[in-house]
C-alpha cells in the first residue's frame, strides 16, 4: 500500500497542517508502515510504525491493522481519523476532545448510515484505559475469527455483544466530515 501512499501521506500534511493551525497544542500521531517526508514529520508528535508481520495481505484494502493498534492508544484521549477526515468548524478539535473528557466514555464513534447501528472507523474517539484495550481486541479478534477486512461491522457487533461492558455513546457526524471524491456516477 506504501506505494498508493502518497496519496495518503498529502491528506496527513494537509490535515495535521490545519489541526496545528487551529489546535497549536494539539499533539498527533500517525501510525504507518510508510515512509514519511520531513515536510509532513514536523506536524507530528508521535510515530508510530507499523510491523510488516501485522500488515495483512487481504487484497487492496484492509482494516484489521489499524483496529489492532486502536488498542495501544499513543494518548489519554485520542481521536481517532482516517486521513481524509475532517470536522467542519475550526474549534472542532478543541470541542471534541474536551466534550470527549467530560463524558466519561470510552468509545464514542459515528455511523456511517442513519438508518441502522453501523460503526464508521474513520472516525473515532477512544479513552486509553482497560475498557477500550478489551473493546479493540475484541474487534480485531472478530475481525480475525470471521475474516473481515473492513473494521465497521466487527466495531459494530462488538458494542453491541459488549454494550454493558464499556461507556459508550454516538458520535455526532458534525466532527466527521469525510472528503470522498465524487464519480460521474455520484
Amino acid at each position: 500500500m506504501c506505494s498508493k501512499g502518497i496519496k495518503y501521506m498529502y491528506q496527513v500534511l494537509s490535515n495535521s497542517r490545519i489541526i496545528k493551525q487551529k489546535t497549536p497544542n494539539a499533539s498527533i500521531a500517525l501510525i504507518t508502515n510508510c515512509d514519511i517526508p520531513y515536510e509532513i514529520a514536523k506536524y507530528l508528535d508521535v510515530i508510530v510504525p507499523i510491523h510488516n508481520r501485522d500488515v495483512l495481505s487481504r487484497g487492496e484494502k484492509e482494516w484489521t491493522t489499524r483496529v489492532l493498534y486502536n488498542a495501544y492508544l499513543p494518548f489519554n484521549y485520542s481521536f481517532i481519523i482516517d486521513t481524509h477526515v475532517f470536522p467542519c468548524d475550526e474549534n472542532a478539535y478543541d470541542d471534541i476532545l474536551d466534550s470527549f473528557k467530560r463524558s466519561n466514555n470510552d468509545i464514542q464513534f459515528s455511523s456511517r448510515v442513519n438508518t441502522y447501528i453501523y460503526a464508521s472507523g474513520g472516525g473515532v474517539l477512544s479513552k486509553f484505559g482497560k475498557p477500550s484495550f478489551i473493546y479493540w481486541q475484541r474487534c480485531y479478534i472478530h475481525q480475525m475469527r470471521y475474516h473481515y477486512s473492513d473494521d465497521q461491522i466487527p466495531m459494530t457487533r462488538t458494542m453491541i455483544k459488549y454494550k454493558n461492558d464499556i461507556k459508550f455513546h454516538w458520535l455526532s457526524s458534525n466532527y466527521f466530515f469525510a472528503s470522498h471524491g465524487i464519480t460521474s456516477k455520484g
